[in-house]
């Protein structure tokens, strides 16, 4: 879910899937989401991601993981390149997504019909401070109306 969220960047997009993770979710039940929230990477300054180094068939392949900011928030453009060797490109791929801070993915998701609603740095720990772009979406969906 977190690697689909971001690409959420139409307003009308983003409800219609808090409505539709609310329709699915059992009263009180929990939401869990772990996901890059960029507004952290526009506000540091650097547009790169870690750097990542993997075999395929024996041969080390590179990831390269960076966005673009565009001038208007909340827009990102986020590039992906593969390469092989020193000077081999194998992919690139970019796609728009969503630059969401923290405290805007609280807020809208509190918006939208969830309770309890806690954005954290650590997946096993929904009070742990986020400090960068890897965030923790912890939410309770509404209990039923009881009289």
């Amino acid at each position: 879910m977190g690697n689909v969220w971001p690409q959420l960047t139409d307003e009308a997009d983003i409800d219609a899937a808090i409505a539709g993770i609310l329709s699915v979710l059992r009263p009180g039940g929990r939401l869990v989401m772990g996901l890059k929230a960029f507004e952290a990477r526009r506000e540091s300054g650097n547009p790169y991601m870690p750097l990542m180094r993997r075999e395929h068939e024996g041969e080390p392949i590179w990831f390269i993981r960076f966005v673009d900011f565009t001038p208007t928030p909340p827009i990102v453009e986020m590039h992906m390149i593969v390469a092989k060797g020193e000077d081999q490109c194998v992919l690139h791929r970019s796609g728009r997504s969503r630059s969401w801070s923290a405290e805007e993915l609280r807020l809208r998701l509190l918006a939208g019909g969830f309770d309890e609603v806690k954005v954290s740095g650590k997946l096993g720990d929904p009070d742990n401070v986020p400090t960068g772009e890897d965030v923790f979406v912890h939410a309770r969906g509404p209990m039923p109306y009881r009289e």
